[in-house]
């Protein structure tokens, strides 16, 4: 018996029990008290599930006896949700692992089993991956993405989709891996645009502080599109009920999902029938695929850019994770009060020197939408500055704000100055069907 562990939505309590299977390995089990007192049978049941042998049914009474009677002074607390803890104390990764202030007050551990892994070391990653992103703007600003989403909840920033999108073959899916490695892998597979809401409200809450990472948005996307882009800024889930009709507590997340497809969100929408409105174009932001090899830029003494991707391919094999983790312990070393103050002014100056930059007129109401994201994109310029100032990424300074701000650039091109708004594009649209007629 290693701990009582508590999860307070609602506030019940179980125990871990720790135990060897059949084939030697140790494994635990989170048995509700509620079954070891009230359900013993039901308790039996899950440690057999996880490896427990019983000779006979005599074995179990002195079984939970033992387990009852068992003198437990460590306590923990169950949380549902990966990232950062309400009290801020501890960050836990889809791998299970807690990363924990040397200062806090209380333990965790994830419920259920663990489905993230790491893979590799810091150096391992820095020396593969982050090496092959230098001249790449592209990479550079994905890997800067990945980390800035362990800084949103010093801010009030919302969830935002980066949507990479054109035509090239070359590069946008390598994108999102590189993205990815930052953090523990999650499964073989990577996850597209091809899920409803509900299921997209998962993979949100699963990716909470840790990038989502979604591919291949499809020129004939689900209807709901328009709905899921504000799904993701939302922040939570619909309100839903337990078996017994009592509330269930809400599925929430913040973070930033990198996305890819051939076509403009803006695009995709129209093909499916739907007016693209304002604030879906300032919450899923259209990022046109540029690159002097396809997305890349820099093929590092490679000849060809398929031998770049091959090589790219093998460091993204090579790792997944340590990055993240690094950056997490370097957060975990600042006061909080510290942190934030530091972040709510680098973000002012980094999004004033990108408004310079772009031409943005600071007060101007018509631009209030662009300034806003112009936040988010100063966010991620800070967390790739820090990753190097940290030691994670190897790059030279400065290095993260130069992509953020070609990328800033490619998108206010691509949109213009002022706020899309509903009725411009429905003008455009009727326009266009008149000369049809004509």
């Amino acid at each position: 018996m290693k701990a009582l562990v508590q999860d307070r939505n609602p506030d019940r309590w179980s125990t871990l029990i720790e135990l060897v299977n059949p084939i030697g390995d140790l494994v635990e089990c989170i048995v509700p008290n509620g079954k070891l007192n009230g359900n013993p049978r039901d308790a039996i049941a899950m440690l057999s599930d996880h490896g427990l042998m019983l000779a006979d049914d005599h074995n179990i009474r002195p079984i939970l006896n033992l387990i009852r009677k068992w003198p437990v002074s460590t306590f923990q607390i169950l949380t549902k949700s990966v990232g950062w803890t309400p009290e801020l104390d501890a960050f836990i990764l889809t791998s299970g692992e807690v990363i924990a202030r040397s200062e806090a007050a209380s333990s965790y551990r994830l419920e259920g089993t663990p489905d993230g892994k790491e893979v590799g070391n810091i150096a391992t990653w820095r020396d593969g991956v982050a090496a092959l992103a230098v001249g790449n703007t592209n990479l550079v600003f994905a890997i800067a993405l990945a980390f800035s989403t362990s800084l949103l909840v010093f801010t009030d920033l919302n969830s935002v989709i980066f949507h990479l999108f054109g035509r090239t073959s070359t590069g946008k899916t390598r994108v999102l891996m590189v993205a990815l490695t930052v953090w523990p892998k999650i499964g073989v597979k990577g996850k597209t645009w091809d899920a409803t809401i509900n299921g997209l409200e998962g993979e949100l809450a699963r990716s909470s502080h840790i990038l989502l990472g979604l591919d291949e948005l499809p020129k004939d996307a689900s209807a709901d599109l328009g709905n899921m882009i504000y799904k993701v800024s939302l922040g939570s889930g619909k309100a839903r009920s337990e078996k017994d009709g009592s509330a269930k507590k809400r599925t929430d997340w913040q973070t930033a999902v990198i996305s890819t497809g051939e076509h403009s969100m803006l695009d995709t929408l129209k093909r499916i029938g739907k007016t693209p409105t304002g604030g879906q174009g300032v919450r899923m932001i259209d990022i046109p695929a540029e690159g002097e090899y396809g997305l890349f830029d820099n093929l590092h003494d490679h000849t060809t850019s398929d031998a770049f991707v091959r090589a790219l391919d093998r460091s993204i094999r090579d790792v997944s994770g340590p990055a993240g983790a690094a950056f997490a312990r370097h957060l975990m070393a600042m006061k909080t009060d510290d942190l934030q103050a530091r972040l709510e002014a680098e973000i002012s100056k980094q999004s004033e020197a990108l408004q310079d930059h772009l031409g943005i007129v600071s007060g101007d109401d018509s631009t209030n939408e662009v300034r806003r994201v112009l936040d988010s994109f100063a966010l991620i310029a800070i967390a790739g500055e820090w990753a190097t100032e940290w030691g994670l990424t190897g790059w030279a300074p400065g290095m993260a704000s130069d992509a953020v701000r070609t990328i800033a650039q490619r998108w206010l091109t691509g949109r213009g100055t002022m706020p899309l708004d509903q009725s411009r594009c429905l003008s455009k649209e009727l326009s266009a069907g008149f000369m049809r007629r004509l």
